[in-house]
């Protein structure tokens, strides 16, 4: 008696597996032409330009240097300066 060993046939998996090969080696060629562009050598130090004269001062938060608005505790008042509503004058 014989024996006879059929061969499984390809189907839609083995076609997606070839196509994803494919697309890895496309990536890894890009990966690889993208990364030779760059140079050999370590970029330089970067210094920042001197400043002088009143740019130099950094710009107050808003509110105040020293808080006091209504958001950390402090007196409000309104634009006019009208005080605590309800109170006479």
């Amino acid at each position: 008696m014989a024996v006879q060993v059929v061969q499984p046939r390809s189907d839609a998996y083995t076609g997606m597996l070839a196509i994803s090969l494919g697309a890895m080696l496309t990536g890894c060629v890009l990966l690889y032409l993208d990364y030779s562009q760059y140079p050999d050598r370590k970029p330089e130090a970067y210094t920042p330009p001197a400043v002088s004269g009143p740019a130099a001062r950094p710009a107050a938060p808003v509110g105040g240097a020293s808080g006091g608005g209504a958001a950390t505790g402090g007196p409000t008042t309104t634009p006019q300066g009208g005080g605590v509503p309800g109170q006479g004058k």
